[in-house]
């Protein structure tokens, strides 16, 4: 779960990343995509949940739930 000292990050291998900016301590959560995420937004309904998007050169849109589950992929190239 995110909290407000966490910065979510889109990584050039793929993965998401999560930096807690207090403690400074940099961790990979999940291999989102098969190459650079290019872009990350976070979108939050309440203080309990939240979802992720990301977007890649591999050419596919993401929805990750707050477990880092993907729940929805979009693939631009069909």
């Amino acid at each position: 779960m995110l909290n407000q000292s966490d910065v979510c990050i889109g990584t050039d291998n793929g993965s998401i990343s999560i930096l807690n900016t207090k403690k400074g301590i940099f961790t990979v959560v999940t291999k989102a995509h098969e190459s650079d995420i290019i872009s990350i937004t976070i979108n939050t309904f309440d203080q309990n949940g939240f979802e992720i998007l990301t977007v890649s050169k591999d050419d596919k849109i993401k929805v990750w739930n707050e477990k880092f589950n993907c729940k929805l992929m979009i693939n631009l190239m069909d």
